[in-house]
């Protein structure tokens, strides 16, 4: 049992097999880490085989919901959010994490000596990736986060339910076309957007980046250069992309499937060069 593998559809874009992989050399382990495409109905046949083959698995869009049910245990905080991003083999049972709110906190104090703990989010979209960062930061004790998404009722539908769990914080919600927009915005929260909007050339923006104020902060969760991020940055605004939430949830995951250490600077280094030797403009 040496295998680990990301899974999706789609997942071929995924720099997370060359990122695990030089880590996996450069400590001398035997490892090998893939992407696997599948379809819905192929996703139970996979867990089956993950019990006997594999040392654990990450998961991306459009699985991180559904792959629940395949699981024997689910950490509480990727219960609460509805998202599994990691998952750990071990003696057959499959065991399930969300590693993106730690990486998320990790990148956006990099990126924007931020204090994670303590700032005003705005969330584009509530998928799984949102909802596991917006769990990772109640629990942090940030006390303001608004949802923003095209089908407002989804996001005013897990509102209420982190109100109820958190009721010393601030959550609000708002439709992507609703002038609320533009208030929400006024106090500089740092902008969230964690749609998969902008992985296609031909994606539309996710919502009218007017609202930006010049010196917003925004993050965008895809590790390329965006429409949106350019839209931002000629509006003033200090945009980054998804790079680093990407290294720090796979250093956290490396270290639930190891138990080792991750050599952090080995696996920047090599995500750093792997998307210069891109063109990650869509």
């Amino acid at each position: 049992m040496n295998k680990l593998s990301i899974i999706g559809n789609p997942v071929s874009h995924s720099l997370s097999p060359v990122m695990h992989n030089a880590a996996f050399k450069y400590l001398g382990m035997g490892y090998e880490y893939t992407s696997i495409e599948l379809e819905p109905n192929e996703l139970k046949d996979f867990t089956d085989r993950a019990r006997k083959e594999y040392i654990g698995f990450n998961v991306t869009v459009p699985y991180k919901t559904e792959i629940i049910r395949y699981l024997d245990t689910v950490s509480p905080e990727a219960e609460f959010a509805e998202s599994v991003n990691t998952v750990l083999v071990k003696n057959k049972k499959l065991h399930g994490y969300s590693t993106d709110g730690y990486g998320f906190e990790h990148a956006i104090v990099e990126s924007f000596n931020a204090d994670g703990k303590n700032e005003k989010y705005f969330f584009i979209g509530c998928g799984g990736a949102a909802k596991a960062v917006i769990a990772h930061l109640l629990l942090l004790g940030v006390k303001k986060i608004i949802i923003a998404n095209r089908t407002e009722s989804k996001a005013e539908e897990f509102a209420v339910r982190l109100r109820k769990e958190n009721p010393g914080a601030e959550i609000l919600s708002c439709g992507l076309i609703s002038e609320e927009i533009a208030d929400h915005l006024k106090d500089l929260p740092i902008v969230v957007q964690s749609t998969s909007l902008g992985l296609k050339k031909d994606d539309a923006l996710p919502f009218n980046p007017e609202f930006l104020k010049s010196g917003t902060r925004v993050f965008d969760m895809i590790y390329r250069d965006t429409a949106f991020l350019r839209e931002s940055k000629k509006r003033g605004c200090i945009a980054v992309n998804g790079l680093l939430m990407l290294l720090y949830q796979g250093v956290k995951s490396f270290e639930i499937w190891t138990g080792k250490k991750a050599p952090v600077e080995v696996m920047k280094k090599t995500l750093v060069m792997q998307s210069k030797a891109i063109d990650y403009r869509p």
